[in-house]
């Protein structure tokens, strides 16, 4: 008798648990949460299917698919529709809408952080070549 199989002995308890084991085999709820996520970001940028599927560059009937759960893209693909949406990949598998503005700070933080980087790279290399200079120079 399999795990799976329609006779599982433990009555409900017995059949609640075969239907999350099928759920975890198919990951139909991982495909789901992908494709909602993918969606909530979408309409939070207004963009429409049209859109996004050229920006990613797959069909509007695959990421309408994608978006039901119906279909999971490659790695690749998946990649390309993060990039598209201006969002990391593993942002697409998070459950619960983020805040938006921790979004937005953390965006400026990064911002600030890099242009203080490039300065403080550019103050070093300036003082290098100033104190390597030829006296002659």
């Amino acid at each position: 008798m399999g795990v799976l199989s329609s006779d599982y002995p433990y009555g409900s308890i017995g059949l609640a648990y075969r239907g999350i084991l099928e759920e975890m085999i198919s990951g139909q709820s991982l495909r789901t949460l992908l494709g909602k996520r993918i969606q909530f970001y979408r309409k939070q940028q207004k963009l429409s299917q049209a859109v996004l599927a050229e920006k990613a560059d797959i069909s509007i009937t695959f990421l309408s698919q994608i978006e039901r759960g119906i279909k999971y893209p490659t790695s690749e693909t998946l990649s390309r529709i993060a990039n598209s949406l201006g969002v990391e990949v593993c942002e697409l598998f998070q459950e619960g809408e983020p805040p938006a503005e921790h979004r937005h700070l953390l965006m400026s933080f990064k911002n600030d952080v890099q242009k203080s980087v490039q300065k403080s790279v550019e103050a070093v290399f300036i003082k290098y070549v100033e104190e390597n200079r030829s006296p002659s120079g």
